[in-house]
C-alpha cells in the first residue's frame, strides 16, 4: 500500500507566507483510493481538514473525474476571508486548482 503526499501553496514571493496552501495524502492500492486527507491552509483563521473532498476520494479510484469531485469540495470549503493578499472568491478557487495539482502530482489522473 504506497502512501504518497503533497504540498502546494500560493504566494505572493517565495518568502511570503501562503495565501492558501493545499496539503493532500493517498494511501492507494490498485489505484483505488483507499485512505485519503486534504488539508487546507488561508481559508480560515487556521488550517483544516476538508472532509468533504476526503470523502469524494476514499474508497474510490484514483482518476479525473474524481479528482474533480474532491477539487470542487475544496472550492465548497467553508471559511475564508479577504485581505490584501487575495480575496474570498480567490482563495476559494485556488483552493480547487491547488487541490487538483497536488492529486495529479501524487499519481497521474486518468480519463475515466
Amino acid at each position: 500500500m504506497p502512501a504518497s503526499a503533497a504540498l502546494h501553496a500560493v504566494r505572493r514571493t517565495p518568502r511570503d507566507e501562503a495565501i492558501v496552501a493545499v496539503a493532500v495524502a493517498l494511501r492507494l492500492q490498485n489505484q483505488n483510493i483507499t485512505h485519503a486527507r486534504v488539508a487546507i491552509g488561508g481559508l480560515g483563521s487556521t488550517p483544516a481538514r476538508c472532509l468533504d473532498a476526503e470523502q469524494a476520494l476514499t474508497g474510490n479510484p484514483h482518476n479525473a473525474a474524481n479528482t474533480a469531485r474532491a477539487a470542487a469540495a475544496a472550492a465548497a470549503a467553508a471559511g475564508s476571508h479577504s485581505d490584501y493578499r487575495g480575496s474570498s472568491e480567490y482563495r476559494h478557487a485556488m483552493a480547487s486548482v491547488l487541490t487538483e495539482r497536488a492529486l495529479s502530482t501524487l499519481a497521474p489522473a486518468t480519463n475515466s
